[in-house]
This record gives C-alpha cells, sequence and structure tokens, in this order.
C-alpha cells in the first residue's frame, strides 16, 4: 500500500456562533472540561481519534450537539450538525492547510440549505491533507 497526502474539506463554523446560539450548553461543555481538567485541543483530538471520552464530557458535548441542531433547525425541518475536529499540520498535514489544532465543523451545509443561508457569514468551508 502506498501512501501519500489525501484531500479533506469540511465548513467550519466560528465559536461565537455557537456561543450565541447554546450559550447554557456551551459554558456546561466547557464546564465538564474545566473540572475534568482537560483542555480544548486535547478534548479535540480525542474526538478526533475516537478515544473513549469522559461520560460527563461527552454527555455535555452530546447536549451541545443537540442544542445546535434544534437551534440551526428551519422551519423545513433541516438543520446543521455541530462536529469537533482536530488537525496537526506539522505531524499529519501541510503548512497551507487551513485548519490547524482544534476546530468546530458542520454538516448540513454543502448546498446551502436553508440553515446554511441563514447562518452563511458564520460559516467557511476549508481545507487541509492528510499524510499516510
Amino acid at each position: 500500500m502506498s501512501s501519500g497526502y489525501g484531500a479533506n474539506s469540511l465548513w467550519t463554523v466560528k465559536e461565537d456562533l455557537i456561543k450565541k446560539l447554546c450559550p447554557v450548553e456551551f459554558t456546561a461543555f466547557q464546564d465538564a472540561l474545566k473540572k475534568a481538567e482537560i483542555e480544548f485541543e486535547q478534548i479535540a483530538q480525542e474526538y478526533e481519534m475516537g478515544s473513549q471520552i469522559d461520560l460527563p464530557i461527552d454527555e455535555a458535548f452530546d447536549a451541545l450537539c443537540k442544542a445546535f441542531e434544534k437551534a440551526t433547525q428551519t422551519e423545513h425541518g433541516d438543520c446543521l450538525e455541530l462536529f469537533l475536529g482536530f488537525h496537526d499540520q506539522n505531524e499529519s498535514g501541510d503548512r497551507h492547510d487551513d485548519v490547524n489544532g482544534a476546530f468546530w465543523w458542520v454538516e448540513g451545509v454543502q448546498q446551502l440549505t436553508p440553515a446554511a443561508q441563514k447562518f452563511h457569514e458564520s460559516l467557511q468551508y476549508r481545507h487541509f491533507v492528510t499524510f499516510g
């Protein structure tokens, strides 16, 4: 099997929008991280790797994602799904990548659904490569 760079693309979302739409759930997620003494970058990396997540953190993250879906849902029933990602340009990417470290990203944007159109100012389509 050969190895090389593979292209990745996704829509990132500004944290300010998440805080604005889901202030209670966002604060609860941050509080769960503080209580477990885990940094945001570390938990993003653990989610990206599929690691076992401490239950209070996982529950707070799930509540935040559900609240975000509800807050972005349109009258047509579509919504944006929230995810937490991590990418290390130095270890598995390239210095020209649009993301590095922890980031929030969403699905439900690609064809600019009514939910995406409503929040398009806070969404950015990002590109990066992964070596492997």
